[in-house]
């Protein structure tokens, strides 16, 4: 019974945090380099949209798919954990509360993070292969850091995992205050993507 529980709540933890990840790093890796390869970037550029706007567009276009793919695999992993593991263990017991705290509070800003840095690296990068290389390379730090928080996080109680992502929102704002920063209508058009 207790090597069930632990191969549930704590052993795949940070499989919630890579899926989502990963889904919304594809996304973002193609975002504005993707305009630029297409030729829909010059239609972009000339748009009434500010620079701000268009980089908020691309930003939550990326999000949404890995905020929706986090909320919907969080859904069924509890599903099948309490189907299968739940009667060994007499009912139903996932999501656990640290398992709350790192779905509503630490995932977001890690994804967010990692959407910053890879949104301002699409930006830079002449082609979409470019983009995605780079932004698995950038990403590697993170699904590293977001395993150890994960798995940790899970062990070491409520706490740490509410100090972890705290600090991880105030990364994320910064970093998505900076990559706001690497749009502009020239890297649109592909005159400043080096």
């Amino acid at each position: 019974m207790s090597a069930s529980y632990a191969l549930a709540v704590y052993l795949f933890a940070p499989l919630a945090i890579i899926v989502p990840l990963t889904v919304s790093s594809a996304v973002g890796a193609h975002t504005i380099v993707g305009e630029r390869e297409r030729g829909s970037g010059e239609f972009l550029s000339h748009s009434p949209a500010t620079e701000r706007q268009i980089y908020l567009g691309k930003l939550m276009a990326s999000l949404i798919p890995g905020y929706f793919t986090a909320a919907m695999g969080f859904l069924l992993y509890s599903l099948v954990v309490n189907l299968i593991v739940g009667p060994k263990l007499g009912g139903w017991f996932f999501p656990t509360t640290n398992w709350w705290i790192l779905m509503c509070w630490v995932l977001p800003p890690f994804i967010a993070l990692a959407l910053a840095v890879i949104l301002a690296i699409s930006a830079r990068v002449s082609s979409a292969a470019a983009a995605q290389q780079a932004s698995a390379l950038a990403t590697l730090p993170l699904i590293v850091i977001a395993y150890g928080v994960s798995s940790g996080t899970l062990f070491r109680g409520a706490g740490s995992a509410f100090v972890i992502g705290g600090l991880a929102w105030c990364g994320a704002i910064f970093a998505l205050w900076r990559a706001s920063k690497a749009v502009s209508r020239e890297r649109l058009l592909g005159m400043g993507a080096a």
